[in-house]
């Protein structure tokens, strides 16, 4: 659950910045495919420092994709309610690669603070630059504890 930034109402009427404007025509598009395909996530882990603990194989990778931003597609699902949209994004879903480095987390997820941010892929010079337009943290959260999600 994230809310907006006290202004960017404002800023997404008055078309003040790249980022607003693109934000705007995404909110308006969702049922377009390629629009929607341009959603990223960007992942890092904040304290890679301290994660002695996860190997060399996954520090390497934690090291090098640190930031590096992807697109959620088609690994996404976007739901319009009348004051918010959904985002889900299934991770079961992924590539072979990206779900075998996921799934490789999880015993050790429960050490990390990762940080996730999103944004809207621009394509063109007026679409730029790219802003991140929320983001989340998940502080050492024990997989272990979760509870299965009751859809309605």
């Amino acid at each position: 659950y994230q809310r907006r930034v006290h202004g960017t109402k404002e800023e997404m009427k008055n078309e003040s910045n790249p980022a607003c404007k693109l934000l705007k025509k995404f909110v308006a598009n969702l049922h377009d495919v390629e629009m929607i395909g341009r959603f990223k996530a960007i992942p890092r882990v904040a304290n890679a420092h301290e994660a002695d603990h996860v190997g060399y194989y996954l520090k390497h990778m934690m090291k090098t994709w640190a930031g590096k931003p992807f697109l959620t597609q088609p690994q996404h699902t976007f739901i319009k309610h009348p004051n918010c949209i959904q985002i889900d994004i299934d991770v079961h879903t992924f590539c072979l690669a990206a779900k075998k480095a996921a799934y490789s987390l999880m015993d050790l997820v429960s050490g990390l603070v990762i940080d996730i941010g999103f944004t809207v892929e621009g394509r063109s010079d007026e679409e730029l630059p790219e802003q991140v337009l929320g983001g989340m943290r998940l502080h050492k959260v024990s997989p272990q504890l979760g509870k299965p999600i009751e859809y309605w």
